[in-house]
């Protein structure tokens, strides 16, 4: 169906969405995501769409509207945070909470991550609305706080004490890419995504003159076990997610036709270095766990040896890893002498891709973009939708538009920006996917 929109005028109202999103400053922590909220809140009231502000603490602000349909369908919920990571101005070319446009980009911090889809999802709300197209499910909008600092403020809180306002049958956030390799688009949607733990690991030994060491130093204990965890290789593992992955590309990448457990890294390894340096690193991580030594602590004085050395690990574990799995591989890779504390876990998520979310998605792709290729996806990282996923709803990571490497390498970096021309396609895309999969 058809619906007289000037997308042109559309696509501009989002860049002004976009610009004034970034102008707070939502930098987590502390977050204060509450003036942004609010700003959403004036905005969908200017069409008559009601909205909620629920706080799960004073200025962290989730906000949720609703335009109801008949209830044919349980609901699609679109979900964004607007909380964005720690900016210095000194290192950005733009100011980071300035908003500005300067050569057909919208610069500054949650340019890409992940005002931009906030503001494309306010405006699919307001377009369906403007048009009075009906509905056969709700469609729910939530703009959570708290993204960046794991959710406790903001998804996980909304769903330990507000899930009847936001219980839906999918949801579609942020995790998915878009990408062009050898001319040809690809659109990649996070139906999966990883755990998330951190471990802390704990060396002990004798304390001392550092010029007269005795027994076991812990410092040097811990640092051979970090050398052991950075030179440990987990083995390749196939998902459901990347196996249907592999099975759309192959053609496009040169497969072999099975792929199997015995074969996995003698096939994968070198057609992981064979492509574009993102797209091969991407796809290597989606095959395998990931353990990241980030933080260390040891002593009080520089002549003294301490009796204790700790350090906290990053852990990122494919989906169908149970923790106790996690703690037997790091154990047997750092030793009996080493203490491993549980610090938080979380195990990897993963939703169906034969669903009518999906279908619609990959149906709309092909016809603004014919000859892509859209396929499911493991997202090596965490987002909000593995809370979702944990209560049962169907949560897919969709980025409608093509993000370079050079611009998506600038996503908790400096100088993060995104095409106005993306914001134009991005809300064109969106709202058709939204209306194929809600309109009656």
């Amino acid at each position: 169906m058809s619906y007289n929109i000037d997308w042109e005028a559309a696509g501009q109202e989002a860049v002004e969405v976009l610009q004034r999103l970034i102008q707070f400053d939502t930098t987590n922590p502390p977050g204060n995501e509450r003036p942004a909220a609010d700003y959403i809140q004036h905005l969908l009231a200017q069409d008559g769409i009601e909205s909620e502000i629920l706080e799960s603490a004073p200025g962290r602000a989730n906000l949720v509207a609703r335009l109801t349909g008949d209830g044919s369908s349980r609901p699609l919920l679109l979900l964004g945070h607007t909380d964005v990571v720690y900016a210095d101005p000194d290192e950005w070319t733009y100011p980071p909470f300035g908003g500005e446009i300067h050569d057909g980009f919208v610069w500054g911090r949650g340019a890409l991550d992940m005002k931009d889809l906030v503001a494309i999802e306010v405006m699919t709300l307001l377009l369906i609305k403007r048009q009075g197209i009906p509905l056969k499910r709700d469609l729910i909008l939530l703009a959570v706080a708290d993204e960046e600092n794991m959710g406790h403020y903001g998804a996980r809180w909304m769903l330990e004490h507000h899930r009847d306002k936001i219980d839906a049958e999918y949801v579609i956030n942020e995790g998915g890419r878009g990408i062009r390799m050898d001319g040809r688009e690809f659109y990649l949607v996070s139906t999966a995504e990883k755990g998330y733990g951190d471990l802390r690991l704990t060396a002990r030994g004798a304390a001392g003159h550092s010029a007269m060491p005795r027994g076991v130093n812990p410092v040097v204990r811990i640092s051979r076990a970090l050398a052991a965890i950075d030179d440990y290789c987990p083995p390749y593992r196939l998902t459901r997610s990347v196996q249907e992955m592999f099975e759309r590309m192959r053609g496009l990448l040169p497969l072999p036709a099975h792929l199997s457990d015995a074969n996995l890294h003698e096939v994968l390894a070198p057609l992981f270095e064979s492509l574009p340096d993102e797209v091969g690193r991407m796809l290597q991580f989606a095959v395998r766990d990931v353990f990241s030594p980030t933080m260390v602590n040891a002593g009080i004085k520089e002549n003294v040896i301490p009796n204790q050395a700790t350090a906290n690990v990053n852990t990122r574990t494919l989906p169908g890893v149970t923790l106790d799995e996690l703690l037997e591989t790091v154990s047997s890779v750092v030793g009996p002498d080493i203490e491993i504390e549980v610090k938080e876990f979380h195990p990897g998520t993963e939703s169906p891709s034969d669903t009518p979310l999906f279908d619609a998605i990959e149906s709309v792709m092909s016809e603004v973009s014919p000859g892509c290729v859209v396929s499911p996806y493991l997202l090596p990282a965490t987002t909000d939708s593995r809370f979702f996923r944990g209560h049962g709803m169907k949560a897919y990571g969709f980025d409608p538009v093509i993000t370079p490497p050079d611009l998506a390498v600038t996503i908790h970096g400096k100088d993060e920006r995104i095409a106005v021309e993306n914001l134009r396609l991005g809300t064109e895309r969106l709202f058709r996917v939204v209306t194929r999969v809600c309109a009656n």
